[in-house]
């Protein structure tokens, strides 16, 4: 399931892109694919989520970045430390 193309995109990169949020419910929490791979261009599902106005989608990415402990930092996420 985490198998990419030639760009190095994703299925969860294509989900994210498209807005389909239940796709994007299965790879991580069934399929456990990584949440945050990054393509040929350093772009993250994320990234595509908000590129093209899927906030239902971006939203809820954020949230398992959170969940996880991570957090946007200036060259990709980082681990949130207390």
């Amino acid at each position: 399931m985490d198998g990419a193309d030639y760009d190095g995109r994703r299925a969860l990169h294509v989900a994210a892109a498209e807005g389909h949020l239940e796709v994007c419910e299965f790879l991580i929490e069934k399929c456990a694919v990584p949440f945050e791979p990054r393509d040929r261009w350093g772009n993250s599902p994320l990234d595509e989520a908000i590129r093209f106005g899927k906030s239902e989608v971006a939203e809820y990415l954020k949230r398992v970045e959170a969940r996880r402990g991570f957090e946007p930092g200036p060259g990709g996420l980082t681990r949130i430390t207390e």
